[in-house]
């Protein structure tokens, strides 16, 4: 990430924004395997409750981590 994101380019918040994406597409992925192995082992109870206390603690991470950067509007506005 820029040090200054008021500097942030149309360029760079693309490659940002995709690599995210794709993170949080690999991350599914990774979710969905563990989880087909876990409802063979345990019961899909059991894996569902699990996941479920993984989604929670997943979308805490990432509401921490977003509460942390600033909106791409905002960055406009303290350019000016």
């Amino acid at each position: 990430m820029p040090k200054n994101l008021s500097s942030l380019s149309n360029e760079k918040a693309d490659e940002l924004i995709t690599k995210v994406l794709k993170n949080n597409v690999e991350t599914d992925k990774l979710m969905d395997r563990y989880y087909v192995k876990m409802k063979k082992a345990i019961t899909p109870l059991r894996a569902g409750s699990y996941m479920q206390l993984e989604f929670y603690i997943l979308t805490m991470i990432r509401a921490e981590i977003q509460s942390n950067i600033p909106m791409i509007g905002e960055l406009d506005k303290k350019v000016k």
